[in-house]
């Protein structure tokens, strides 16, 4: 069954100061390039929502990866770009992940879609990252039907699949916690 990848990229990283997309990760790659990388062995589709920065992705965007601009990134929310990225897509389950996590391992992405129905990744019952959407929730998203409190308003019922890692719920906004979490993979 095709899976489709879809990346969310598209903040202002102000309180990073920089792209987040853009940033290092420790193998070398961009953050985005990681991502792309994990998903790549799963998903036969990865698109890659970016709004502030999107000119800066598109001169870096990893090859076989679909590009999409939220115009209205600095008036929207993730879920507004998640929307965006599944109108460029028919595949009947998508992975989601922010580009400002952790890349989820093989293993992780394999455990999530053994999952019959959506799914997220967890530490210790804490709902993180990816999130694999099924046709249950794609169907509500595609109707419009409008969250309470973004994505996570959809996944009240979702299957926790237990990560290995606290990286699951692993997520930077500013260049100190980045750093932190780069540092602490080095360890």
């Amino acid at each position: 069954m095709a899976v489709a990848g879809i990346i969310l990229s598209a903040g202002g990283s102000t309180r990073m100061g920089t792209c987040k997309a853009l940033l290092k990760h420790p193998s070398g790659a961009t953050m985005l390039e990681a991502h792309v990388q994990a998903l790549s062995s799963c998903c036969t589709e990865i698109i890659i929502v970016a709004g502030a920065h999107y000119k800066d992705i598109q001169a870096r965007l990893p090859a076989g990866c679909q590009l999409v601009k939220n115009p209205d990134w600095n008036k929207s929310d993730p879920f507004a770009s998640l929307v965006l990225g599944l109108k460029e897509t028919c595949a009947k389950s998508v992975l989601v992940t922010p580009v400002d996590t952790p890349p989820a391992t093989t293993a992780e992405l394999s455990r999530l879609l053994d999952q019959p129905h959506t799914a997220v990744l967890s530490w210790q019952e804490q709902a993180g990252h990816p999130v694999l959407l099924r046709p249950d929730v794609l169907a509500r998203i595609h109707a419009g039907e409008q969250p309470r409190s973004g994505l996570r308003s959809f996944l009240e019922d979702a299957h926790h699949v237990p990560a290995k890692t606290p990286a699951a719920i692993a997520s930077w906004n500013t260049l100190k916690q980045w750093q932190a979490w780069h540092d602490s993979t080095r360890a």
